[in-house]
């Protein structure tokens, strides 16, 4: 179970089959698998105390070998950010066309499968003539672009995990993230901006800025790197399997 986040739309059909069909499979389970702490606690909570003991384990979420910090990065005429999502609530990606309009210099490259709807955020934000658009990219075009962006930005309110900022990062590329989004702040390890009022454009303009001007590329440690391995992960799916079996 990655996480609980599309509960949160108010959906009465939703939490009904959650409740009458997923929560009665779990319960009789008694183990859930989840990909960061924050999704644990979500779940645990969202249980109660209404169910029996139930083991709720973080295996956590690897990352495709693509991304890494070698390989070619793309060039820009301008220094140029990377946002990677749709537009849902919780993605909060409007704050990132706000915060745009107040830096006058920088580029932004949007991923995701929503091009038309970002496309009208950003004109609506007068900054259209500096954001591209993007979808349907591979994993090699996506950590080519990461590799030549001044950074991600991730302004999330909410994530189960928040696998671009565990892409960005292997490719050596830093994050502007809310501070308050705890399965990403736990990604970026300190690396990255955190911003601490996730909906102010004043403030995120201020972490573009800095961003611009740090510049650098990230090396993590090997330990970061290896604590997100698919075959580290499918380890500790395959404990949960065995102890079950």
């Amino acid at each position: 179970m990655h996480d609980l986040i599309h509960l949160d739309d108010g959906s009465r059909l939703k939490e009904l089959y959650y409740k009458r069909v997923v929560r009665p499979q779990i319960v009789r389970a008694g183990r859930v698998l989840t990909v960061s702490e924050a999704s644990r606690a979500a779940i645990e909570e969202w249980l109660g105390g209404r169910a029996p003991a139930v083991d709720v384990e973080v295996v956590g979420n690897g990352c495709s070998p693509a991304f890494t910090p070698d390989g070619e990065a793309e060039v820009f005429s301008r220094p140029t950010f990377t946002l990677v999502s749709n537009v849902k609530a919780h993605k909060n990606v409007e704050v990132v066309f706000a915060a745009l309009a107040r830096c006058p210099d920088p580029g932004l490259v949007v991923v995701g499968p929503s091009p038309d709807a970002m496309t009208e955020l950003a004109g609506r934000a007068g900054v259209g003539d500096r954001v591209e658009v993007r979808s349907g990219v591979t994993d090699d075009e996506l950590a080519r672009l990461y590799r030549g962006s001044v950074a991600l930005l991730m302004p999330s309110i909410r994530e189960g995990f928040g696998l671009p900022v565990l892409e960005a990062m292997s490719c050596g590329t830093r994050v502007v993230h809310w501070a308050g989004c705890a399965p990403v702040a736990e990604i970026a390890a300190g690396t990255g901006c955190a911003v601490e009022v996730a909906t102010d454009p004043g403030e995120w303009a201020e972490a573009m800025e800095k961003a611009v001007i740090t510049g650098g590329r990230l090396r993590m440690p090997a330990a970061w790197v290896s604590r997100h391995d698919w075959d580290l992960v499918s380890d500790r799916v395959a404990r949960v399997v065995r102890e079950l079996a």
